[in-house]
């Protein structure tokens, strides 16, 4: 039987975790557009650059648990001690 988190088999983990990385890395690339579009304000831009920022570290971090999920791993930030 597969290794499952929350009833969910880890590889339909892994690939939810793939697909998140796609989309962080679109909403990457949209905010790397509007912060280099000189028709928009200085404020938008930096707000965009900063949120392009934090949209690659998600899609690295939803990588790296997909990767762990595959391997039949769980992500240490999903360890819990069990119910309190």
């Amino acid at each position: 039987m597969a290794r499952e988190l929350w009833g969910i088999p880890l590889s339909e983990l892994a690939t939810d975790r793939q697909q998140a990385a796609l989309r962080a890395d679109e909403a990457a690339r949209d905010g790397e557009r509007v912060a280099a579009d000189p028709k928009e304000s200085p404020l938008i831009r930096a707000q965009a650059k900063v949120g392009a920022r934090y949209a690659r570290e998600h899609a690295r971090d939803y990588r790296y648990e997909a990767e762990l999920f595959a391997a039949g791993e769980i992500p240490e930030c999903y360890w819990t001690d069990g119910p309190a």
